[in-house]
């Protein structure tokens, strides 16, 4: 370990401030257990080679567009190609904050990307989850897979677009957010996020070692349309309070 490399890690772990982490171990447990402590090791080389935290971001989207095709082409297990590239995109996701915590350099176009790019993965996981079904055989829901897999990933961002249109003209963000009592002492809200990693990686990984891709995808759309369903009445009595 060079001594350049080992003070830029030291710069990165530096960077990383105590209020960050607490945030980080409140709502994303695993990005601060794993994917978090990975990044400040890969960081230092992006850094040695100059690549800023939107040269990390854009590099990002092309993983998440090389999804669907190593999904559809890629040598067996196809989904162990998916699941790997979840969890790059995970800490890369990191690296490109401890970039621009290290060296200063912050902007809104960063924001919009990392936000843009962390959407367009979702929509390709779910079509990529769809052909690994459809390519893997099955019954009814694997022969549709590709549609099954397309349809909601179109969910997905229609659920987005709405969203983000009511946010933008009224200046209010309509989303479904469970919630558990207060003496349970848990918001379920908090770690949502890492429950949805778990189970989105873990359960591709799990069905795909059991040969039933299907389970999986079925499974994803139930959740969905579960989530899109609990949403949508949330949103119309949002629009139906504000239409005058």
């Amino acid at each position: 370990m060079s001594a350049s490399y080992r003070s830029l890690l030291a710069a990165v772990r530096a960077s990383y401030a105590p209020e960050k982490a607490a945030e980080e171990r409140r709502s994303e447990i695993i990005a601060h257990c794993v994917y978090r402590p990975l990044s400040f090791y890969v960081t230092p080389l992006f850094l040695k080679a100059g690549i800023s935290a939107d040269g990390v971001t854009l590099g990002m989207f092309v993983l998440a567009a090389a999804m669907p095709v190593l999904a559809a082409w890629g040598a067996a297990p196809a989904w162990a190609w998916v699941v790997a590239i979840g969890v790059v995109l995970q800490v890369l996701d990191c690296v490109d904050g401890n970039i621009a915590r290290v060296t200063r350099r912050f902007s809104k176009v960063g924001n919009m990307l990392d936000g843009l790019c962390t959407l367009l993965f979702w929509a390709l996981f779910f079509f990529s989850a769809g052909i690994l079904a459809q390519r893997a055989g099955g019954g009814w829901v694997a022969q549709h897979g590709r549609e099954i897999g397309l349809g909601l990933a179109a969910l997905l961002l229609a659920q987005r677009e709405l969203e983000d249109t009511f946010d933008h003209a009224l200046g209010e963000r309509v989303r479904t957010e469970p919630t558990l009592p207060a003496e349970v002492g848990f918001d379920l809200r908090q770690q949502a996020k890492a429950a949805e990693q778990v189970l989105a990686f873990g359960g591709l990984a799990l069905t795909g070692v059991l040969g039933r891709l299907e389970w999986f995808l079925g499974g994803l759309a139930i959740y969905q349309a579960s989530v899109f369903g609990l949403w949508l009445p949330r949103y119309v009595r949002a629009v139906w309070r504000r239409r005058g």
